[in-house]
């Protein structure tokens, strides 16, 4: 087996995604599926009992119990099959979804959204243009989530065929809320409350932090830095001083809903203010929203979805990202010296991590030996701006040829306009004070699409019906992006707002575009609505891949049991529908381009003159295919007792026999790596959903669970490689896994063997080339045999993928009027690799430490075998083991809340149809092992390859609200 270092990440900072038009679907959960008619699948609306695929679905109800300013965080955990993470806490931080697991390796992973029937990825570069500091902005975050009717998942192949080369992630259909056909209504909802940080590592004190120093000096032979470590008292806390008690979080919606005979209508506007745990950070939302349905005659009907939104935000540096760069303002709250203070004798802002003498004066010395800002200097003294502007629509018209003929016509346009600006004062940079820098960029991106459907419907015989749909769609993608960037700023009073004035300045602008071409069709033939066959297949044609064509089928089988004779007198069952499917779904979500070899300019020296040329920078690769993933699903609903008690449950196999990633080359080509389709990835695993009515009478109580078991695999690499990856942070390289046998998202590094003790043989004990071995040192286990600690002694020691997570819901409602929710959330049977530990568990007397590793650390009179002794060093001996890999499982309560609904008598009075009033809460309690703020993390976002990761990331909050919702 041969082993490549290779760093996996997106060249480009903007990608480029081409979907192809879908009908919007509309469904309720799987638990009330006993309750209704009809779901929307995609085109056509289907009695649940008759459709053969595996969904998961949530209504907008949940929305009272758990206001969110995010769409995603409304739904995590409410669907079952589906993983979400909020990567950062940043408001309108990004949120990463996986639906049934990971199927690629170079291609993105997110699912495909289609909302009110425009299809789209979630892909967060869209949403901006590189500039600003800290986490990326949720793509979704233009979308309110109080206009949010219901969320639908399509998750087997019989479902996502229909979307073809979009669908092997997953399909979620989001449905916006539509015009009443009841009288013409006015409803009026706001809530409001305060955020605080979900949770604050406990750290040494300044007095603590003091003794520790001296402690670490004198093991190290040199003389201790403090004469009076106790004088220092509490010192700085840094958590304190960086992150707010509290932040204000205030949302108001005002809807307008009627119908005619010929018109149903929905019009609203929402206004969204966030302020961020951390200051300056904020984000606010305004958004406009109609949706129109008309009756143009008896044989044309119209629809059309409007939205219109302006968002604008403040981010903080946070979630670094590079080899060596300071840490950002969560980071550093950690690490640094709790023995300065927020602002020197001078009144100015502490900037640098410096050692401080006797009297607490900082000295010409770096605590952290390399440079690292203070948190509250960087939120002061970095101002990082975006703002987002998005224009959408959809036009559907429906003509009827035939009674059972139709013809549909679909045209959309999806509209982004993004602005971002930095500038980072010379302030940051004391030995370079004139070194500010500035930068700006506008992205302007454009999606477009134009669908024709034909839709046929015929009786075959006395009980069978034959359904047709055949369509053609085409879609673009345009965006061009401008950057201006400029350092050396002599007067910097105009920020970036005057980037000319800077001594060092450079543009950069770019284009790309993506065109998409599809074909689709799907047959349905149901005999008695009791056995129900559907066959499905889809062409797409994607320029990503030079335009070549692949072909995504899928047949389904549903047998209606309930409507057997033989279940006639089974009072006690209400319902049984069995379902099994074969089929097919791609993916093309790669950068555009990707399949051809790319240019990039150079400059070199000849003979002492300059000279300018152009290389290739990527190898062609002009037989790359798009991926292809099959999948089988058998399932079965059942419901009894009346529909009091329900169940479902889905069993899945998946494999991706073609997955897109990055293959070593031979020294001959000239490139070290080339994309390619080289692997095999697995992915197996069942989802449930569990339903009852436990209480009926004056008090009404609902209990709802949806869970997922899940196991990722790599089947195969080409040419049986073993892959290490990982974006270099904090000094650290290669540490994750990508090998046949294990899944993605495995962690690479060395397993640790306790701590060298002062009886021990220090000559037996591997060590590292060059390490002074001596008692209090950690010790690693040698893999290999050899008597040295080195590459060839790595081994897996841990998987970012949960393999079990579940969501449990109870709502309680009374008969006076009261309703209480509370819902549960977690994942299970993974590991976090909290890169935090580097720093504040590494007891080289560098960084601030926390209280655990400093009670624990070895000394001669505590032989502990966790932590090492405290131990100076001017390097930063960092080391990627399973010292820092911790168990990520979690079981949370995720939202409470205490409603009451008025009267209607009582609400008549006051010119009211509903009033209802209610407090809730977010994120309330966590049970997890996890030593970190929050084990609901992802530093890289959406890179499923680096993904369970904790690095300086924006911490997520509590929330605690208090809301009204009126209706006239």
């Amino acid at each position: 087996m041969r082993t490549k270092y290779l760093t996996y990440r997106r060249i480009l900072t903007i990608t480029v995604i081409i979907c192809a038009h879908v009908l919007p679907a509309l469904s309720q959960q799987v638990v009330d599926t006993v309750h209704i008619d009809q779901v929307d699948v995609g085109y056509e609306l289907l009695d649940p009992r008759s459709w053969s695929g595996a969904i998961s679905t949530a209504n907008a109800s949940y929305r009272s119990s758990s206001p969110s300013s995010q769409i995603l965080g409304s739904f995590q955990g409410r669907l079952s099959g589906v993983n979400i993470t909020q990567s950062s806490g940043q408001p309108a931080g990004e949120f990463v979804t996986r639906i049934r697991g990971v199927h690629s390796i170079a291609a993105g992973n997110e699912p495909l959204y289609v909302i009110d029937g425009f299809p789209l990825y979630s892909d967060n570069f869209l949403a901006s243009s590189g500039v600003v500091s800290g986490p990326q902005i949720d793509a979704l975050s233009a979308f309110s989530p109080d206009d949010i009717a219901s969320i639908t998942v399509l998750k087997d192949a019989a479902s996502k065929a229909i979307y073809g080369a979009r669908g092997a992630n997953g399909v979620i259909v989001i449905n916006t809320k539509k015009g009443s056909l009841s009288s013409p209504a006015i409803e009026l909802n706001i809530y409001g409350g305060i955020q605080q940080s979900i949770g604050k590592y406990h750290l040494l004190n300044g007095s603590d932090f003091a003794e520790y120093l001296n402690e670490a000096r004198t093991n190290a032979g040199l003389t201790p830095q403090y004469t009076d470590p106790q004088a220092f008292g509490e010192g700085t806390n840094w958590q304190e001083e960086t992150f707010r008690s509290s932040a204000s979080i205030q949302n108001y919606q005002l809807r307008f809903t009627g119908a005619t005979e010929t018109l149903r209508y929905m019009i609203s506007g929402t206004y969204t203010d966030q302020q961020g745990i951390v200051s300056p950070s904020r984000f606010q939302r305004f958004n406009i929203q109609a949706n129109l349905q008309a009756k143009i005659n008896d044989r044309l009907s119209l629809t059309n979805s409007f939205k219109l939104s302006h968002t604008e935000g403040s981010t903080v540096p946070s979630g670094v990202s590079s080899l060596e760069a300071s840490p950002g303002v969560s980071g550093a709250s950690f690490i640094f010296s709790p023995l300065l203070s927020v602002k020197g004798q001078d009144n100015n802002y502490t900037i640098e991590n410096h050692v401080v003498d006797n009297d607490g004066q900082p000295i010409n010395e770096l605590q952290t030996k390399y440079p690292l800002l203070s948190p509250v200097a960087q939120s002061k003294f970095a101002q990082s701006d975006v703002q987002n502007t998005r224009f959408f629509n959809n036009l559907s018209l429906d003509y009827s040829i035939l009674d059972n003929l139709h013809f549909g016509i679909s045209l959309g346009i999806d509209a982004q306009f993004n602005e971002e600006a930095l500038f980072a004062s010379g302030a940051l940079n004391p030995d370079s004070p004139g070194n500010a820098f500035g930068a700006s960029a506008k992205l302007q991106n454009f999606n477009w699409f134009n669908e024709y459907t034909l839709r046929y419907e015929s009786r075959i015989g006395k009980n069978g019906i034959l359904n047709g749909l055949g369509g053609f769609s085409l879609q673009g993608y345009t965006s061009e992006l401008l950057v201006g960037q400029s350092q050396g700023f002599e007067n910097e009073s105009l920020g970036y707002y005057n980037l000319r004035v800077g001594q060092n300045k450079s543009i950069n602008s770019n284009l790309l575009e993506s065109q998409l071409v599809s074909f689709f069709t799907r047959w349905r033939y149901s005999i008695n609505d009791k056995y129900n066959f559907t066959l499905t297949g889809r062409a797409d044609g994607a320029s990503q891949f030079n335009g070549n064509y692949s072909f995504y089928p899928a047949a389904s089988f549903g047998w209606n049991m309930s409507r057997e004779d033989f279940m006639t007198d089974v009072h006690a069952i209400s319902n049984v529908f069995v379902r099994i499917s074969y089929g097919s779904s791609g993916n093309s979500n790669i950068l555009p381009y990707s399949s051809l070899s790319l240019l990039r300019q150079f400059e070199t020296n000849v003979n002492g003159t300059s000279v300018k040329g152009f290389r290739p920078v990527t190898l062609q690769n002009s037989d790359l295919e798009m991926e292809k993933t099959n999948e089988f699903n058998i399932g079965a609903s059942f419901s009894f007792l009346k529909n009091r008690l329900a169940f479902s449950l889905d069993y899945f196999n998946q494999k991706t026999s073609n997955a897109l990633m990055f293959l070593p080359q031979a020294g001959t080509s000239g490139f070290e790596f080339a994309l390619e389709n080289g692997a095999s990835i697995k992915n197996n695993g069942l989802d449930f959903t569990i339903y009852a009515l436990a209480i009926d009478h004056n008090t009404r109580w609902d209990i709802a669970l949806d869970a997922a078991v899940h196991n990722n695999n790599i089947d195969a690499i080409e040419g049986n490689l073993s892959i290490t990856t990982g974006t270099p942070l904090r000094g650290i390289e290669a540490w994750s896994l990508l090998s046949a046998g294990n899944g993605i998202g495995t962690f690479y590094g060395y397993e640790t063997d306790g701590i060298v003790q002062s009886g021990d043989d220090l000559n037996a004990i591997p060590k590292f080339a060059g390490e002074d071995l001596q008692p209090g040192n950690r010790k690693y286990k040698d893999r290999n045999g050899d008597g040295i600690i080195d590459n060839k002694d790595k081994t897996v020691i841990g998987s970012a993928l949960p393999k079990f997570t579940l969501g449990l819901h109870n709502s309680i409602t009374f008969k006076f009027g009261m309703d209480f929710n509370f819902f549960f959330q977690g994942a299970f049977g993974h590991e976090i690799a909290n890169f935090n530990l580097i720093e504040i568990e590494n007891l080289n007397g560098q960084s601030n430490i926390t209280q655990e590793a400093y009670d624990g650390r070895w000394t001669k009179e505590n032989a502990s075998n966790s932590y090492p002794k405290a131990l100076y060093s001017d390097t930063p001996n960092r080391i990627f083991s399973d010292a820092i890999i911790e168990d990520g499982t979690y079981f949370r309560l995720k939202s409470l809340s205490l409603g009451y609904t008025f009267t209607e008598s009582f609400s008549n009075k006051l010119y009211m149809s509903n009033l209802r009033v209610y407090i809730s809460a977010t994120n309330v309690l966590t049970l997890t092992r996890y030593k970190g703020i929050d084990p609901d993390v992802s530093h890289f976002g959406q890179n499923a390859v680096e993904a369970g990761v904790d690095f300086d990331n924006y911490p997520n909050s509590k929330q605690f609200l208090a809301g009204i919702q009126i209706s006239f």
